[in-house]
């Protein structure tokens, strides 16, 4: 099966906003990583640190329209980049 991926780099206050952002629009992964390169060891327990920049990734599913997704992304103010994967579904 064929995927898709779009990143958008975004702030922590906005994270939320982001993620929620491509799950209502079908994603079906959403991954959060560092934008800037800075490790978090260890954090104390409880604890669930998130980085000042961050890069989202949605994983979406071969059918859905990405153009207009990218178009909406930037609209809302992301900057977003896509990029093919292929995967397999079980």
């Amino acid at each position: 099966m064929h995927w898709t991926n779009i990143t958008a780099t975004t702030n922590r206050s906005n994270l939320p906003a982001l993620e929620e952002w491509f799950w209502h629009y079908g994603a079906v992964s959403v991954t959060v990583e560092d934008n800037q390169d800075i490790p978090i060891y260890e954090p104390a327990p409880g604890e669930t640190p998130v980085w000042d920049e961050v890069l989202v990734t949605a994983l979406f599913e071969q059918d859905v329209d990405i153009d207009p997704l990218l178009v909406n992304l930037a609209a809302d103010g992301f900057m977003a980049f896509m990029n093919a994967a292929f995967g397999f579904r079980f």
